[in-house]
């Protein structure tokens, strides 16, 4: 897993430093501490970038397409019973 450090975000993203130590402080973005310094996974990373850029987190866009396949097998299943059901209106 990679992790990066507040430096190597800001440069990442292409923002100050102080950036990314704002949106910290603001729960924006999750980190962990090591000593003092800040680090950050790539997990909290993507998460935080699919919330500025979709309004979601990572889990959420999970659970839409889960939810999404769900709803497909719930189709499929009724489309089955309703076969199975004019099969046996036929007898």
């Amino acid at each position: 897993m990679k992790y990066y450090k507040v430096d190597g975000l800001a440069e990442l993203f292409n923002v100050h430093a102080d950036t990314i130590k704002r949106e910290v402080q603001r729960n924006n973005l999750k980190c962990f501490r090591v000593g003092k310094e800040i680090r950050f996974t790539q997990e909290s990373i993507d998460d935080y970038t699919n919330v500025v850029n979709n309004g979601k987190t990572t889990r959420e866009v999970e659970l839409e397409n889960k939810i999404e396949e769900l709803q497909n097998q719930i189709c499929d299943m009724k489309a089955a019973l309703n076969r199975i059901k004019n099969e046996i209106i036929k007898f």
